[in-house]
């Protein structure tokens, strides 16, 4: 398999993979990295157009009725509209300018993401399937978005910690640099998620990631809060106890349909060791009977 281990992924002849430390608390998390579109997002952009508006506009009424003796009538009010109702192509344009200069920047950041992290791509491609509108619309309320991606990534950060997270994304970094020679913009990221260093990294991945949801009814308890928090009031999904199952039975399908094959169990086997395998089976067995 993978040419990198980390410090919970053996190679043959070597001691089982360690026991995960407890994750942490949710209430105890810290405050997440700055999102690099901070301050172009849409509440702020709306925000600060909305102040502006109405800031123009209240002050325009006070300028008015002080000029009136202090109080306006019904056809001062109307003269101001139909002012008002003559600038609007002008406030259009400026809305126009700040939806477009937002969707580039939105779009640069998502560039920028999947090159500095193209290890996010590669897990989350264990899942994607469950992002259809097909599967969607037949799990229902047990439905699997793309809303889950920014809890999920916290969680995985906070299960085995940012410096393996890292690792993680160096390796996927080198496989992108050679499939895209260099210019990641033109790379077609099926050829990522198909090939076998890539795959490598995934397996490696997904069996550190395996013990911490051994116990998957204490696992959920801890991970649904970390998702269902970062919802705004506008979305219309959060994630439930099945749709958590939904995920994590997504995410290691490939890794457990390869411990079920003699032959590809034989290489994880000379990778990983027989006991690490055994402990695979071990962990997925408990998942399956909770």
């Amino acid at each position: 398999m993978g040419s990198d281990i980390d410090r919970t992924q053996q190679p043959a002849n070597s001691a089982e993979i360690s026991s995960p430390a407890p994750a942490p608390e949710p209430v105890k998390e810290s405050e997440p990295e700055p999102s690099p579109v901070d301050g172009v997002a849409p509440s702020n952009q709306s925000k600060a157009l909305a102040q502006t508006v109405i800031s123009t506009f209240t002050d325009r009424l006070k300028l008015e009725a002080q000029k009136r003796g202090g109080y306006l009538t019904v056809g001062d009010i109307d003269q101001l509209s139909r002012e008002f109702d003559r600038k609007r192509e002008a406030l259009e344009t400026v809305f126009q300018q700040s939806f477009e200069q937002y969707v580039l920047v939105r779009e640069r950041a998502a560039f920028d993401h999947a090159r500095k992290f193209p290890f996010d791509r590669v897990i989350v491609n264990t899942f994607a399937e469950l992002f259809s509108q097909d599967r969607v619309a037949e799990d229902g309320t047990n439905a699997v978005t793309r809303l889950v991606l920014p809890g999920f990534f916290m969680a995985l950060d906070k299960m085995i910690g940012p410096d393996a997270m890292e690792q993680y994304q160096a390796r996927c970094r080198v496989i992108v640099n050679r499939l895209s020679k260099g210019d990641e913009s033109d790379l077609d990221w099926v050829t990522l998620y198909v090939d076998p260093e890539a795959k490598k990294v995934c397996f490696d991945a997904l069996v550190t990631f395996a013990p911490y949801f051994e116990d998957l009814k204490k696992r959920a308890e801890w991970f649904l809060p970390l998702v269902n928090n970062k919802l705004t009031v506008d979305d219309d999904w959060e994630l439930s106890d099945d749709g958590f199952r939904n995920l994590v039975e997504m995410m290691f399908s490939d890794l457990r349909d390869a411990l079920a094959d003699p032959e590809s169990r034989i290489n994880l086997e000379d990778y990983y060791s027989g006991l690490t395998c055994f402990e695979l089976d071990r962990v997925f067995e408990k998942i399956d009977k909770s």
